[in-house]
């Protein structure tokens, strides 16, 4: 139950950073009522070819925040799906094996206990036989020797019992570390795929911050019906915003990389038998 909860709230940290995240990404590009009069008017002062290219750079410009609207959800998604699969897959690796050796433990443990009285016994012969040849009491000494001969048979098959056990627990210790291992060195790629996701993000958020001023230029030239000045400013404002797309594209891409990668990583798991 403890564990759920603790899971639980790491899914909560993780949808409450990616939204927050998303939120900060998204491009502002907002044309008010009077905005969008103000360019209507403009292109209607236009000639003909001016007005299809500013009609085409507004109907692009609109067709970007959509896109990066859409990548923007997608992000989202698979960055989420990816954060809960990591989750499920660090408990899984803690978990590897832990079942079985719990058991062979538990047989090494039994057996220790098992034998314990034989040990006991056979060392107090031992000290026994010590003590009696001090005391030269040949018949004494050679009875004593005769149990000690007749124990130290099952002794020995009780000694290697233990240590088959404590062989089997080493192997399945070592088998299950190898397991580990091998995912962790997997899931290691992901570093390096996060670090080309912050370049990709730090790039789209220095082009964003050019958008506001370029943004400012263009609502100036429509308001003052400015053909020359909208054709200047609307297409730098459509690069910068078709750059940021680009960017999340990237993103995007990135994420489903390391989508492949956990899946990897689930794939070595050991089967459970």
């Amino acid at each position: 139950m403890r564990n759920r909860r603790i899971f639980l709230l790491f899914l909560a940290l993780i949808l409450l950073c990616t939204a927050s995240l998303t939120a900060a990404a998204a491009t502002a590009v907002e044309l008010t009522a009077t905005d969008k009069a103000a360019l209507g008017k403009t292109i209607t002062a236009a000639a003909a070819a001016e007005k299809a290219v500013i009609n085409k750079l507004y109907q692009d410009l609109i067709t970007l925040q959509q896109l990066e609207q859409s990548r923007d959800s997608s992000i989202k998604s698979v960055h989420i799906k990816n954060e809960e699969a990591l989750l499920t897959l660090r408990r899984d690796i803690k978990l590897i094996d832990v079942e079985k050796l719990k058991l062979l433990d538990k047989a090494v443990q039994q057996a220790r206990e098992r034998y314990k009285p034989l040990f006991a016994l056979y060392t107090a012969l031992n000290k026994q036989i010590a003590a009696v040849k001090k005391l030269k009491i040949k018949e004494l000494n050679a009875l004593l020797s005769a149990q000690a001969d007749a124990m130290k048979l099952a002794v020995q098959a009780a000694r290697q019992e233990i240590k088959a056990r404590e062989s089997l627990l080493q192997a399945a210790k070592n088998h299950a570390k190898a397991a580990k291992k091998r995912i962790q060195e997997t899931l290691s790629a992901i570093t390096f795929v996060k670090i080309r996701i912050k370049a990709e993000r730090n790039a789209a958020s220095t082009t964003k911050k050019h958008i506001g001023p370029q943004l400012k230029m263009f609502k100036q030239a429509v308001k003052k019906t400015n053909v020359e000045g909208t054709l200047e400013s609307l297409p730098a404002l459509v690069a910068q915003v078709r750059h940021i797309v680009a960017r999340k594209g990237t993103i995007l891409d990135l994420e489903n990389q390391i989508s492949a990668i956990i899946d990897k990583a689930k794939a070595q798991l050991p089967s459970k038998r």
